[in-house]
Parts: structure tokens; sequence; C-alpha cells
């Protein structure tokens, strides 16, 4: 027996208003699979704003930086050491 928490999964959702326009996030959501995701994104988000594109994304499918790779790139953005 599956736990309810097992069978959601969390979806980012990001739409872009335009062809020129640029992807934004929106919201998240709950969903058991991709396209039950995908139709609720669109039930809930494009009925009410005009878009013409969206993307559905699971969370765990997303990788952020890590905190090494982060202060890597802070460390080379920071250094000014050509301005004294």
């Amino acid at each position: 027996m599956t736990k309810e928490s097992d069978f959601y999964q969390v979806y980012e959702v990001f739409s872009r208003r335009g062809n020129k326009a640029p992807m934004q996030h929106q919201f998240s959501l709950l969903a058991p699979n991709r396209e039950m995701a995908m139709m609720m994104a669109q039930e809930n988000f494009m009925r009410r704003e005009d878009v013409v594109d969206i993307w559905v994304v699971k969370q765990s499918d997303i990788r952020k930086m890590t905190s090494e790779e982060r202060q890597s790139i802070t460390k080379r953005l920071d250094n000014k050491e050509y301005r004294t």
C-alpha cells in the first residue's frame, strides 16, 4: 500500500505570454503523473491567462547549484583585482 505522499509529486509550471517573451515560473502543483500535471496546469492557468506556451517540470528533475558551485561562481564574479 503506497502512502499518499508517495503517490503525488510536485511539478513546477512555467509559461510564456508571447513568442519573444521569456519563460516565467507561475506556480507549483501536486499531481500523480506528467499528463495529469499538464492537464491541471492548463485548467488552472491557461484559461485565465493568454499564453503561447506552457512547461510542466517535475520538481525533482530541476537541479540547483550546490553551495560549493555557488561559492566558486561568487569568487569568479568578485575578482576585480584588475581594477587596482
